[in-house]
């Protein structure tokens, strides 16, 4: 599925490149695993959100994604309408497709390290 807005293309990134690490690390950490409920945690069970501001610290016009998150499996991306002064939901998808869509479009395998938010701008 092509999203609606390019720049979905960035936040989709970060937002899998984050929450893989944080898969990843929670997952490989034998200490804490005596914390947790079950092993592993799936990305189903996450509650992840990402806010992308300007440099002054507000949010971007409406053909930037400002917010992107994933909330039990499912990874949303907004924008922010400064005349309404609300946010509007762009695009919606399944966070295995989003998974898919990173790994077709990557070589690397998909961690934080990858991913330097400012230069996604």
């Amino acid at each position: 599925m092509t999203s609606p807005f390019p720049v979905i293309k960035n936040a989709r990134k970060t937002l899998v490149g984050c929450a893989e690490e944080y898969l990843n690390r929670v997952n490989n950490d034998k200490k804490l695993r005596v914390f947790l409920n079950h092993h592993p945690i799936k990305n189903t069970e996450l509650d992840l959100r990402i806010i992308f501001l300007d440099g002054n610290e507000q949010w971007f016009d409406l053909g930037f994604i400002v917010n992107a998150s994933l909330v039990q499996g499912v990874a949303r991306y907004k924008t922010y309408n400064r005349k309404k002064d609300r946010f509007q939901n762009r695009h919606e998808e399944p966070y295995q497709e989003a998974l898919s869509l990173v790994r077709e479009q990557s070589t690397l395998p998909i961690t934080l390290q990858e991913w330097d938010i400012y230069t996604l701008l």
